[in-house]
């Protein structure tokens, strides 16, 4: 399997427990809707079904750790925004630099470390390509 479907499959599928909370954090959401939604149309026995979903759910976040919704909808993206520059740096190495720059500055000398080590696997796997 390519990097690439992995990567897609773990996104869609993943059991770690930032995508975790992060779905279950999407599906307290929608359980509100859903239960606004049937509040407003009437529907006392599916309000209190979505009721039911909204707080179970949100107590499965709580014994994750997870003290807001946004704290899992922010790890979930921060996760987004690591992959994204993986593969920035995979495609093209030299922007491993300016990003392992920052990450030095910034506070992460271990990431910073790990993207120079991504980068130097790409160069040392494509060859130079001579003008």
């Amino acid at each position: 399997m390519s990097p690439e479907v992995a990567e897609a499959v773990e996104r869609s599928h993943g059991m770690d427990a930032v995508s975790v909370a992060g779905r279950l954090a999407d599906a307290t959401t929608r359980a509100r809707e859903a239960g606004l939604v049937a509040l407003e149309a009437g529907d006392a026995a599916l309000a209190l079904r979505a009721i039911d979903v909204e707080v179970r759910t949100l107590g499965v976040l709580s014994n994750m750790g997870v003290e807001r919704e946004i704290d899992a909808d922010i790890a979930l993206k921060a996760r987004h925004i690591a992959h994204a520059a993986i593969r920035l740096v995979r495609d093209d190495p030299a922007q491993a630099d300016p990003l392992a720059a920052e990450l030095d500055r910034m506070y992460s000398g271990d990431m910073a470390a790990d993207i120079r080590d991504i980068a130097d696997e790409v160069r040392d796997r494509i060859p130079e390509i001579e003008n």
